[in-house]
């Protein structure tokens, strides 16, 4: 009998311990179940009354068995209850997925500011003669808001109080709202519960064509795209993004028919400067098309680069938030016909478009509108620009105390580029593409408007 208790007695011990055993200890891990970044060990520099709840944090979120805990946990619940158990998304009426639905803190200040940057940067565009389109993308909540949680109130105040202010700055702009809450009445334009952050093929296709359209009055061998243009197919899926939560949909998909026929570049985006958290690229080359396009672009578009290549010769798609902000250095290297910058309601806030860039944003004016400015030659006796040659871009790249005046524009051959700076690296960059560099012997201008003076380093 005491060999079975001990028996009995060891098993237990190893039921206990078997899921510390199982510990996950590697650092910097997201949780596959509900997309959560696991508790770290607090460090040296942590406050003494703050690494207790730490410690509790971290055994909890790694302990053993978590995962598979949390996914029987939560499936049980959506099955037996209709309840969701996940802190990415929200049940709402008639089984509509939505993701965490975050009460919107009204900002006024920081909406007028961003509404301010998108200006500049059509008064950028506009006075290189170059059509600009903001184009703004409602998430699942605006167009499927009769779908949400009871007793969900939704806020459009930030919404509405931006698309006021683009008015009163006459902002050339896209709502793409308006076309997908009319065409979900033929079919969904959202998944009902996969990927219900961003929208569907259908939604894709719907909202960049009402783009296409006002892209049109400028370029017209731009139209919209047809439908007949693309092979519709459907693909189920059976759990949530982000989870393990299980489904049964049946999500749409659209495949360009003629795709095979672009060429894309996937090895420039290593010589861009870009910001190291949003990284995203491609260019793409139609050689049925006449038109360029360069497009800042966010997650609803990042992965669908079916549409907008269809009308256009090259097609470069930049991943926007901080990059957008530094937009001179790939409009100089890509030299667009147009450019579109694209973003969806919930970005709008500082997690993504930090409030002090765009409030400080304040881009070069064309070099030529300093044309009866006098000209002398620099101060410096040695330019400290540094040039950095690749295979497809070579970047041009000159510190802060290498600057003299307000505005510093780099002439390379019969070219001038301004030179964008880039406050993260205290450095003014400009780039061009390497078959266009025809001239290794860059010349510096400095812009001195008080003085209204140019100051030029050889």
């Amino acid at each position: 009998m005491k060999i079975i208790q001990k028996i009995g007695i060891l098993i237990f011990t190893l039921i206990l311990l078997l899921p510390v055993a199982l510990m996950n200890f590697a650092p910097g891990q997201i949780s596959s179940v509900d997309n959560k970044a696991l508790g770290e060990l607090p460090t040296k520099e942590v406050p003494m009354e703050y690494r207790p709840e730490m410690l509790r944090t971290y055994v909890q979120d790694r302990i053993g068995f978590r995962n598979s805990m949390l996914k029987v946990y939560g499936n049980a619940n959506l099955d037996l209850f209709r309840v969701l158990v996940h802190p990415s998304y929200d049940l709402g009426r008639g089984g509509h997925m939505f993701t965490e639905i975050e009460r919107t803190q009204q900002d006024d200040t920081y909406i007028h500011h961003f509404a301010l940057a998108v200006k500049k940067m059509q008064d950028y565009c506009e006075s290189r003669d170059i059509p600009f389109v903001f184009m703004f993308d409602s998430s699942k909540n605006i167009v499927y808001s009769e779908y949400l949680p009871k007793g969900v109130e939704l806020s459009t105040h930030n919404r509405d109080l931006l698309f006021q202010y683009l008015g009163e700055l006459d902002v050339n702009y896209v709502d793409t709202s308006k076309v997908l809450t009319e065409k979900k009445k033929e079919g969904p334009v959202y998944n009902k519960e996969y990927d219900v952050l961003h929208w569907n093929d259908m939604g894709a296709f719907y909202g960049i064509n009402e783009t296409l359209k006002v892209l049109h009055e400028d370029f017209p061998s731009v139209f919209p795209n047809e439908l007949e243009d693309y092979k519709l197919s459907e693909e189920g899926q059976s759990q949530l993004i982000n989870s393990e939560i299980g489904i049964d949909e049946t999500v749409p998909i659209l495949e360009l028919k003629r795709y095979e026929q672009l060429t894309g570049y996937e090895d420039m985006d290593e010589e861009l400067y870009m910001d190291d958290n949003y990284s995203g690229f491609s260019y793409t080359e139609n050689p049925d098309k006449d038109v360029d396009l360069l497009i800042f672009q966010g997650s609803y578009l990042n992965s669908r680069l079916d549409f907008f290549p269809n009308q256009f010769r090259d097609t470069v798609t930049v991943h926007n938030y901080e990059n957008v902000l530094n937009m001179p250095y790939y409009y100089n290297i890509f030299r667009p016909d147009c450019v579109v910058f694209e973003v969806t309601d919930f970005t709008i806030k500082n997690d993504y478009f930090r409030f002090d860039s765009l409030k400080e944003l304040n881009f070069a004016p064309p070099f030529d509108s300093f044309k009866d400015y006098e000209v002398k030659e620099a101060k410096q006796r040695r330019s400290q620009l540094q040039t950095e040659a690749g295979y497809s871009i070579t970047n041009f790249l000159l510190p802060e105390s290498g600057i003299e005046g307000d505005y510093v524009y780099l002439q390379v051959g019969d070219r001038i580029l301004e030179m964008q700076h880039f406050s993260e690296l205290d450095t003014y960059i400009a780039g061009i593409k390497t078959e266009e560099l025809k001239d290794d012997n860059p010349i510096l201008h400095f812009v001195d408007v008080d003085r209204e003076t140019i100051y030029v380093l050889r």
